[in-house]
């Protein structure tokens, strides 16, 4: 099994900007989001990513 973990931090401010860019169908998440869970599924999710 592997995990790859992936990321950059270019501040707070750029959250707004790319939440409207998704809601606007102008970038996709595909391939960089790979899980969806409820907050529900917790333990799952932490589960998923050891």
């Amino acid at each position: 099994m592997t995990l790859d973990v992936r990321g950059a931090h270019l501040g707070p401010y750029c959250y707004p900007i790319a939440i409207d860019l998704l809601a606007r169908g102008l970038v996709t998440s595909k391939g960089i989001v790979t899980h969806g869970f409820s907050l529900e599924e917790w333990g799952e999710a932490w589960r998923s990513m050891l």
